[in-house]
């Protein structure tokens, strides 16, 4: 069957095959909610079928399509009652694997990164010369790390430091705070440290 118009059917259209569409749309009436699903299997005890999403691919060294999850607010309906609302990206994937959602949070596979805030104030980073980091851009408050404990019993929150390699001996580091900040030169420097090291094993 080859159509070459519009086509309109007021009953269900069942599709034996693979569906192609080669426009770029396929939009769902506005008077009902919509659902995108894959119909569950007969039999006994069988496993539920994947759905796979997937953006544009790319050849050679071309960037992929990203993939948008958008939704609109009720931002607008109280000057504009009678006009839709933007839609804005509550969710975004990129061709690397990152994900981005709600514009704050970054879970980057690349760098192993998770950003907060408005312009990425906070970042949780994972830094192969400085391990583990969280870095912020706000300067008042000063930012700070909080552990905070809401048990009603005697035992307050701890920051632990264990070192579990094997063959400990006299003068190992157990742990150690340090200082650091940029001097007059611009350069990284170590202006204080508290440091514990094994006396005795």
């Amino acid at each position: 069957l080859a159509v070459t118009g519009a086509v309109t059917t007021t009953t269900t259209a069942t599709v034996g095959t693979d569906l192609t569409v080669t426009g770029g749309d396929i939009t769902y009436g506005n008077g009902q909610n919509a659902t995108l699903f894959v119909a569950a299997v007969a039999g006994t005890n069988t496993a539920g079928k994947d759905l796979t999403i997937s953006a544009g691919q790319s050849t050679g060294s071309g960037v992929g399509g990203n993939i948008y999850f958008k939704t609109s607010d009720g931002a607008g309906s109280g000057t504009t009652p009678n006009t839709a609302n933007a839609l804005a990206t509550a969710m975004r994937i990129f061709d690397n694997l990152a994900v981005s959602i709600f514009g704050n949070l970054l879970l980057d596979s690349d760098g192993a990164k998770l950003m907060f805030g408005a312009d990425s104030e906070i970042v949780l980073e994972h830094d192969h010369d400085q391990g583990l980091k969280i870095a912020s851009n706000i300067g008042d408050p000063a930012p700070r790390f909080t552990l905070e404990s809401n048990n009603a019993d005697a035992q307050g929150p701890q920051l632990f430091f264990l070192k579990d390699g094997s063959g400990p001996d006299n003068g190992d580091e157990v742990g150690e705070i340090v200082f650091s900040s940029e001097g007059d030169d611009a350069g990284g420097h170590t202006f204080g440290r508290m440091r514990c090291s094994i006396d005795d094993v």
